[in-house]
């Protein structure tokens, strides 16, 4: 919408931005109720979801990941999700000795459990549109770290006020927002927290008719 206001091919006026409807919060609601895996009980964990493919950059995660985990032992990384780069995933695992530290889960129905249990939320794509998956972080209260990559995690997490944006594609980058991530007070997280979660509202199934019903009554 920004980006058509830029060219000015129409008038601002006519344009309505309507926001997918991704999440229904009743669902939600039970969903985190469940039990996580087994395999994940009693550990301190970050979560990666998302399809195993180039645009996720879960390269870029296990090369952090694997710096982090040197320094605290203690440290999961779970990634959920399927994708034509599994194996060559499992191959950075085993060559790098990361097979007792990190968890590939596989596809899962259910990720609104693991939301809830998790560290934090870490997402690395190269591009998003506007992404699903942060918009059901925010949702679930994950604490969000984000790459700045194009349309969507940017404006979800208005700017940087509802998570920790790095640059996308930099390792560097994203290990030096993880240690401000890792400062932050219980004060600081939960004022990301409501702020991203308020975006997320506007991805509800009922927000999403009430503002597409509006529109026709106006019209």
């Amino acid at each position: 919408m920004e980006l058509l206001t830029e060219k000015k091919i129409f008038p601002k006026d006519k344009f309505l931005l309507l926001e997918d409807p991704v999440i229904e919060i009743s669902k939600i609601v039970e969903l985190k109720k469940k039990n996580i895996p087994d395999i994940l009980k009693g550990k301190k964990f970050i979560l990666a979801i998302g399809r195993l493919s180039f645009q996720k950059n879960f390269q870029l995660l296990l090369n952090f990941f694997k710096l982090e985990s040197n320094i605290d032992p203690n440290l999961y990384l779970v990634i959920a999700g399927e994708g034509e780069q599994r194996k060559k995933i499992e191959n950075y695992i085993t060559k790098n000795n990361l097979k007792n530290k990190v968890i590939l889960l596989g596809y899962e129905k259910n990720i609104h459990n693991l939301f809830k249990n998790c560290y934090c939320y870490i997402l690395t794509s190269l591009w998003e549109d506007p992404g699903f998956v942060i918009i059901e972080a925010a949702a679930n209260n994950a604490t969000i770290i984000s790459s700045d990559c194009s349309s969507g995690p940017k404006e979800i997490l208005s700017y940087g006020k509802g998570g920790i944006l790095f640059k996308s594609g930099s390792v560097e980058n994203l290990k030096e927002n993880y240690e401000k991530f890792k400062r932050l007070d219980e004060k600081e997280i939960y004022f990301q927290k409501v702020c991203s979660k308020k975006v997320s509202a506007n991805y509800t199934k009922f927000r999403h008719f009430k503002k597409l019903n509006s529109f026709f009554n106006e019209s």
